[in-house]
């Protein structure tokens, strides 16, 4: 017996699995079928036409119906089994149209709900095949190098315009993290594994031509140059910015140096005829 049996004979009653799909039968029908031993969907699943029906009418007659089996059974019990109808004469016993009609559209349900739980079945080793697939390919794809030894060697080789030594890193081969040792923020960066088995190294890498490559870069990644221009161009808007001379203030200046000539002037004019007088007191 199968995993579905089990479960339809133990934890689930196969006929509360029917009537959940509007499949009811009265309860002396579920005797005879327990009884027959049709207690699962795939017993059920095989009473495909008519012709089955037939068949357990047939077994009920010869089984219960007659014999010692029949004689034993309380009236009660013939009752519970044959229905109101052939409690008195089971010999005779046979299902009502409509009953017959339930057991065949049971049996089509029977096969339909297998064949959801099959389906079911399949999409669940399908993806448990698809995990271990993909288990074995990581496994198959290990790098061949560990991180250490793969990194120093990409940082002997690199073409990239780089400073920078390799002890100036650390490596965590665990959680597949280097940290740069000469910056203040020693932010771990993640290195992936591709599907080849090839280290994934960008975001470091990045760090480095943005932060530690050849061309000095200041805290912020950017050129000297740069950084002086901006500067440059700070000071000038500083300077553009500052309050200038008011007008008022240069005319005023002004005015006090041709004031200061023109009595320079004057004093000339006076002193220069007293030069010009003898010492009689005339003038020459």
């Amino acid at each position: 017996m199968d995993n579905t049996e089990k479960t339809d004979r133990v934890k689930h009653d196969v006929f509360e699995v029917l009537e959940n799909e509007e499949i009811h039968f009265q309860n002396h029908v579920k005797v005879i079928l327990k009884a027959l031993g049709f207690e699962c969907l795939r017993t059920i699943a095989m009473i495909t036409d008519s012709s089955g029906v037939d068949e357990l009418q047939e077994s009920v007659r010869k089984t219960f119906g007659k014999g010692k089996l029949y004689e034993r059974m309380t009236e009660k019990d013939r009752l519970a089994m044959f229905g109101p109808c052939f409690a008195e004469d089971a010999s005779e016993f046979q299902f009502m149209p409509g009953e017959r009609k339930l057991i065949i559209a049971a049996s089509h349900v029977s096969k339909e709900l297998l064949q959801q739980k099959e389906q079911t079945k399949l999409k669940i080793q399908q993806k448990n095949s698809r995990l271990v697939t993909s288990t074995t390919t990581q496994i198959v794809n290990k790098p061949k190098k560990n991180l250490v030894q793969y990194f120093a060697q990409w940082l002997a080789n690199t073409k990239h315009p780089i400073d920078y030594q390799f002890i100036n890193c650390k490596i965590n081969e665990e959680n597949l993290t280097i940290i740069c040792k000469l910056c203040p923020a020693a932010k771990p960066f993640t290195v992936y594994i591709d599907s080849k088995g090839c280290y994934k190294v960008t975001n470091f890498v990045a760090h480095l031509k943005k932060f530690h490559g050849k061309e000095p870069r200041d805290t912020n990644g950017r050129p000297p140059s740069t950084s002086l221009n901006v500067a440059q161009t700070l000071a000038q808007t500083l300077a553009q910015t500052s309050s200038p001379p008011t007008r008022r203030n240069v005319s005023g200046a002004q005015k006090r140096q041709a004031d200061t000539q023109d009595d320079r002037s004057s004093n000339s004019e006076i002193s220069e005829p007293s030069s010009k007088r003898c010492s009689t007191g005339r003038e020459v």
